[in-house]
């Protein structure tokens, strides 16, 4: 076995360490495709960070609503339709507080495991439209911006949001989904990452007592150290995110 790995399993301290390093090597290491139609961060030689979180509406929402009011902050969520049945509320909620709106595609589905070329398109498709529908039909809007479920970057999927007037947005570094990871760990972590440019990404629906930790503390860094926190489309220069 390699010097290096029995290192990180004596020292096991060293785990989460290790897992910010992979997470954001493999994010930041993949930045664009053609037509800059995909992203993991923004330019680097700005002091503006992106908060985003994935998979609402949820219980957690409000929650999350209520830190980012609290410091006077917008961050881009990144919806997932299917959860936009039975919490339009929450929906509405979150683009009345200001922050910006994007698609997680309407069921989570996970194309990495999709292997047939034409259902890939079809799943794809199908994912991104019904998308559409649902939060157009609660906002009057469509998003343009999405985020693929489990970071998935093939270029069908890259092909499809071209077509339909989207950029991919995947982030230059999370770890929310880590149950073995502490709050105060998570916080570390992420305070490690307020850098230039960077997108961290968070979920509206994973443990909100290590969110409700870290969260502010790490927007309180962020702005202690002349950071802007910033929407996505903000971070990018995109134009505004939505279309009739």
């Amino acid at each position: 076995m390699p010097e290096f790995l029995l290192f990180y399993q004596r020292y096991s301290n060293m785990k989460n360490l290790f897992i910010a390093f992979i997470l954001t090597f493999f994010t930041v290491s993949f930045s664009y495709t053609d037509d800059n139609i995909f992203y993991t961060h923004g330019n680097s030689h700005e002091k503006k960070i992106a908060l985003t979180f994935d998979d609402g509406p949820s219980n957690n929402t409000d929650y999350i609503l209520n830190i980012l009011k609290e410091k006077n902050v917008k961050a881009t969520f990144f919806i997932l339709a299917v959860n936009v049945i039975d919490r339009e509320k929450t929906l509405k909620k979150i683009y009345e507080h200001g922050h910006e709106i994007a698609s997680h595609t309407y069921n989570h589905i996970n194309f990495h495991r999709i292997k047939e070329m034409d259902k890939l398109y079809e799943e794809i498709f199908s994912e991104l439209k019904l998308a559409e529908i649902a939060i157009k039909d609660v906002l009057g809007f469509y998003p343009v911006l999405v985020r693929y479920p489990h970071g998935y970057t093939g270029q069908t999927a890259f092909k499809i949001a071209k077509e339909n007037g989207y950029k991919v947005i995947n982030w230059t570094f999370g770890c929310d989904w880590h149950a073995e990871i502490g709050k105060e760990q998570m916080y570390q972590m992420y305070k490690a990452n307020v850098q230039n440019g960077y997108i961290l990404l968070m979920h509206d629906s994973q443990d909100i007592s290590k969110l409700k930790y870290f969260l502010p503390k790490v927007i309180d860094y962020a702005k202690e150290n002349g950071f802007e926190i910033v929407t996505v489309s903000e971070l990018l220069n995109l134009k505004k995110e939505t279309t009739n």
